[in-house]
């Protein structure tokens, strides 16, 4: 997974996090509470991801030029 890639997936998991937290919020089930507990904890490991990815650098090739 690149830099791009997790940045994308994380900003995608936290617009599904916060509708999940609205529905948590407006609900009295102790499940959707745990949910949303697992779900920031997996957005806090993509975020993670996210920073620990190298950037991506070109790689220096030597050319050798023939007459």
């Amino acid at each position: 997974m690149n830099r791009a890639v997790a940045l994308r997936s994380s900003i995608t998991f936290l617009i599904v996090m916060f509708i999940a937290a609205a529905a948590t919020l407006s609900s009295q089930v102790a499940i959707a509470e745990a949910l949303l507990a697992i779900s920031g904890a997996l957005f806090v490991m993509m975020l993670f991801f996210v920073f620990a990815a190298p950037t991506q650098r070109p790689v220096p090739i030597r050319i050798r030029l023939r007459d």
